[in-house]
């Protein structure tokens, strides 16, 4: 679920600001993935592997976000 969220942020901000989602939901979600990461212990295996994309895939979540954001949106 979690990388669901991720991914979704990653490839539709975009789509998300035309949506009507404000930037600071998205903030939220992204800080709530990033205290997840940094909290969730889990076994050795495939947990830690998706649990290692996840924390590689929130390093350019808030640069996409401020992105979609600050371009103005098509009229």
């Amino acid at each position: 679920l979690y990388l669901s969220i991720a991914d979704a942020i990653n490839n539709y901000s975009f789509r998300l600001k035309s949506d009507g989602v404000t930037q600071e939901s998205l903030q939220s979600e992204i800080d709530f993935l990033t205290e997840f990461v940094s909290s969730a212990q889990v076994s050795p295996g495939r947990s830690q592997d998706l649990l290692d994309d996840l924390s590689a895939m929130l390093g350019g979540l808030e640069g996409k976000v401020e992105l979609a954001y600050r371009t103005p949106s098509a009229g």
